[in-house]
């Protein structure tokens, strides 16, 4: 099942009447694509045997992949599995409800999912999600997390959590680099002088009265972090949106113009066309492949462009 991120927030999930017993109690339980455990409601049917869930405020922020169980029964005394299934939540690339004839809006749906798979098959997509990452401190004061990070959530070293957004007992308040590349400890008013490279430690002789001066990095050689942040688009770039929407007005009409499908040659009776090579590598549509040209870089395949 796929539902679309978008206003109002948060988000309800819904089954059609006659798919579960009328007048019942179930129990919905999410777990993340790793098979994690993430949320467990307890709902209760309508007469019809329909379901209606609202979402919390987390799992309505991003974008993201769940395996579903639901049990009937209620949280402390689960009887048999009534049905398995995925819940996808995914933030649409053009809102369909708005452009849609009337009477079309299912079509029109079904279009601008599969717009939207055409272009993340070559720029890798425009999602905004809440990530995990494993990873080892260099012996410096940058921790690179070399994703498109937009925001710290929070920050566990050796195991030990050491900082939450929001929180009133970090034992240390971090930041990002104006880059959003990399996390660092937050100085207010501080001049900047942090260790950008490992600095190289000599072996010193033994003496009681004279020490190296080598100061502790932020983040020591070989020290343990699991970071959590919210990465990716936190919009839909304009441009996106008008090659999804181009996608969808092909599909709809039925009668693509033939120069944008990458046709260089056309004859009549018995007809012969020729397609550009760069039709089969693409979108099949020469304005959509150049405005999502530009993102390749910055997206799922760095640096590879669509010959």
């Amino acid at each position: 099942m796929e539902l679309l991120r978008k206003a109002p927030l948060p988000l309800e999930l819904s089954y059609p009447a006659g798919t579960f017993d009328s007048d019942s109690d179930y129990v919905v339980g999410l777990a993340s694509t790793r098979n994690s455990f993430v949320e467990e409601y307890e709902v209760h049917t309508d007469l019809t045997g329909g379901l209606n869930l609202g979402l919390s405020e987390d799992l309505s922020r991003y974008d993201a992949e769940y395996s579903m169980t639901i049990w009937w029964g209620t949280a402390n005394n689960k009887s048999d599995v009534a049905l398995l299934d995925n819940l996808r939540i995914v933030r649409p690339y053009v809102n369909t409800a708005v452009v849609a004839p009337v009477g079309k809006d299912e079509e029109y749906a079904k279009y601008e999912r599969i717009a939207r798979i055409m272009i993340d098959n070559i720029v890798g997509g425009f999602y905004y999600t809440s990530a995990l990452y494993d990873i080892q401190g260099t012996g410096t004061d940058k921790l690179v997390v070399g994703h498109r990070v937009n925001k710290l959530l929070s920050l566990t070293e050796n195991n030990v959590l050491v900082y939450e957004l929001g929180g009133t007992n970090n034992l240390q308040e971090y930041t990002l680099t104006s880059d959003k590349n990399s996390i660092i400890v937050f100085q207010d008013g501080v001049e900047d002088n942090r260790l950008d490279g490992r600095p190289v430690t000599l072996p010193a002789g033994g003496s009681d009265s004279y020490s190296p001066g080598y100061r502790s990095p932020a983040f020591p050689n070989g020290y343990d972090y699991t970071v959590q942040v919210e990465t990716g688009w936190p919009m839909v770039p304009q441009d996106i949106q008008e090659a999804a929407s181009l996608i969808i007005e092909d599909m709809a009409c039925g009668a693509p113009n033939y120069w944008s499908k990458y046709v260089r040659e056309y004859e009549t009776k018995d007809y012969r066309v020729d397609f550009h090579r760069p039709a089969f590598a693409g979108t099949g549509n020469v304005i959509v492949d150049q405005i999502l040209h530009r993102y390749l870089g910055e997206t799922l395949y760095n640096n590879i462009r669509v010959l």
